[in-house]
């Protein structure tokens, strides 16, 4: 069914240029370009002002781990670091978007006394980037093709998960 083209998009050739491409450059956030590029400054900021926007934590009150395992019963500890990259690497510079995001590194996680730990994995892989460009492709290819996406903004941090408490 018909729709109204955003700005962004005013034709078909244009929306088979942003499915088959939208490729992201990752950039680590100690280097000289991330030091001068406000927007990837900016990035890294919207993450953790986002962050503790939804009380994952607070950066104006920090709890030393001694505090965190005195206070909770079978606490668990991981790694968190910044993924920073720029998006829409063939697209004019003007176009492209910076992007960060605080993740934690599932492969070492320890218990309270540091010994690392195997949780049972709680979750299936999602599916591949190739296989999401193939359905829109295929999609796109149909002359009653039509497809629905959505996001969830911040989906991981306001998801419930099992186990024990992680830090």
């Amino acid at each position: 069914r018909p729709c109204e083209a955003t700005a962004e998009v005013r034709s078909d050739a244009a929306v088979r240029a942003k499915v088959m491409g939208l490729l992201g450059r990752m950039v680590k956030i100690d280097s000289e370009e991330v030091r001068t590029t406000p927007a990837a400054l900016q990035a890294i900021e919207k993450e953790i002002g986002d962050l503790q926007a939804l009380a994952a934590f607070d950066m104006k009150a920090p709890v030393e781990k001694a505090e965190v395992i005195r206070r909770i019963s079978g606490c668990q500890f991981m790694r968190g670091f910044m993924l920073l990259g720029e998006k829409g690497q063939e697209l004019p510079a003007a176009q492209r978007r910076w992007k960060g995001r605080l993740v934690g590194g599932g492969a070492a996680i320890t218990d309270a006394a540091g010994k690392k730990v195997f949780p049972r994995t709680h979750h299936i892989a999602p599916v591949s980037l190739m296989a999401l460009r193939l359905v829109m492709c295929f999609a796109m290819s149909r002359p009653d093709g039509e497809m629905l996406q959505g996001d969830i903004a911040n989906a991981y941090p306001k998801a419930t998960l099992p186990g024990p408490p992680c830090y």
